[in-house]
């Protein structure tokens, strides 16, 4: 069951609700990427990028709360360079949405019965002549109570035959973490942990060799991201529950 959390912000404030109210899952597959994430890899010969220089990801937003909902959604750039541009269609219209954050206007919610769902669609255009690995945010309630969230990340190689290495991968304990969290990682090269909080700020970011034991004490109670990227811009990334 999620937790239940409240965090204040000048921008944004997020309230997650325990209940599962709606699932999320690309269009075409049946995995519930709520509270998750999906990443794609892409590069000047993806057929997507020949045809329209754009990539295009359809979700499916399901209604499962039991009773009708209107929801509008915040895009939130967490980690972007700023000549990517992007932009959000709902049934009924497509909006650009290049601020760093944005959310659905209120006079055009997604409305939507118990168990019907909702084709959202987001489009990607990169810049082709530079690498990026890039993490948007999108959350679903009513722009200012947020009932879940998805992360997209879009990784973009201008090296067509590019050979894909294998991911970072680490562990962390303990999670749910009180004071502190120890992080330890596969990887033989110097690597960069950061925790990440849901509003997409840094609350922490250094070096890791191999292991690390990261103080936690002064994080709020909450969720947060623990993400491991490498030289060559191999992300992962993980949840971190502090509890104290």
């Amino acid at each position: 069951m999620k937790n239940t959390f409240f965090l204040f912000s000048i921008f944004l404030t997020l309230t997650f609700i325990s209940k599962a109210q709606l699932t999320i899952n690309v269009a075409g597959t049946s995995t519930d990427i709520a509270g998750s994430f999906y990443s794609v890899n892409i590069d000047p010969t993806s057929p997507s990028i020949i045809n329209s220089g754009e990539l295009a990801i359809d979700l499916e937003l399901h209604n499962v709360s039991g009773s009708s909902k209107s929801w509008r959604i915040t895009r939130k750039k967490i980690m972007v360079p700023s000549d990517w541009n992007d932009k959000l269609c709902i049934p009924g219209n497509c909006y650009e949405t290049n601020s760093d954050t944005w959310t659905t206007p209120a006079g055009n919610p997604v409305v939507l019965q118990n168990g019907a769902l909702a084709l959202i669609k987001i489009d990607f255009t990169p810049n082709q002549l530079t690498n990026a690995s890039t993490i948007y945010k999108y959350y679903i309630g009513d722009g200012t109570t947020y009932e879940d969230s998805v992360e997209i990340r879009v990784n973009f190689s201008t090296l067509a035959l590019k050979t894909v290495k294998p991911g970072i991968t680490f562990s962390m304990s303990p999670n749910p973490a009180n004071e502190f969290v120890s992080i330890s990682t596969n990887s033989n090269e110097n690597t960069t942990v950061k925790i990440i909080d849901v509003l997409g700020s840094t609350v922490y970011n250094e070096t890791l060799s191999s292991n690390k034991k990261v103080d936690v004490s002064d994080l709020k109670n909450g969720i947060y991201f623990v993400t491991i990227e490498s030289s060559d811009s191999k992300i992962t990334n993980r949840k971190l529950i502090v509890r104290h």
